[in-house]
């Protein structure tokens, strides 16, 4: 890595990476990033998480290869059973959404090894209908 990679105060950086063998260069760029000011979060199912120095929101793994950066609020069912009973795709964002509400960020690696995203924008605090934004990645 040559050039800096200074971390926004309040940003989160998420690297996937394929489960296995340690990657050398990979493990030097993100040591770098430690070096840099990023915080290592949560690292796991090929997923590690940084944020930076003023990053408020909670980092956490709720399910076997699920993390959820931010805050899910919800009257029913934890974000992890709800990732146990639906642990793919659309139909995990579905019930998020269906079943809380919150400025989230879901993370998941799929059966197949991919990753994708449900977000949230910050700022919601009701229930928000279908405005996530659920992307591969």
């Amino acid at each position: 890595m040559t050039a800096a990679l200074n971390p926004d105060d309040q940003g989160y950086l998420i690297v996937a990476m394929e489960p296995g063998e340690p990657d050398v260069q990979l493990e030097d760029c993100l040591a770098t990033l430690a070096r840099q000011g990023w915080t290592s979060r949560l690292q796991g199912f090929g997923v590690h998480i940084f944020t930076g120095p003023r990053f408020v929101w909670p980092v956490v793994q709720v399910h076997r290869a699920h993390a959820l950066i931010g805050e899910w609020r919800g009257e029913g069912a934890h974000p992890s059973a709800i990732a146990g009973r639906s642990p793919d795709g659309p139909t995990l964002a579905a019930d998020l959404i269906r079943e809380g509400w919150g400025a989230y960020l879901m993370v998941w690696r799929g059966a197949g090894g991919n990753s994708t995203s449900c977000e949230i924008p910050v700022g919601l605090s009701t229930p928000c209908g279908g405005n996530a934004v659920v992307r591969p990645w």
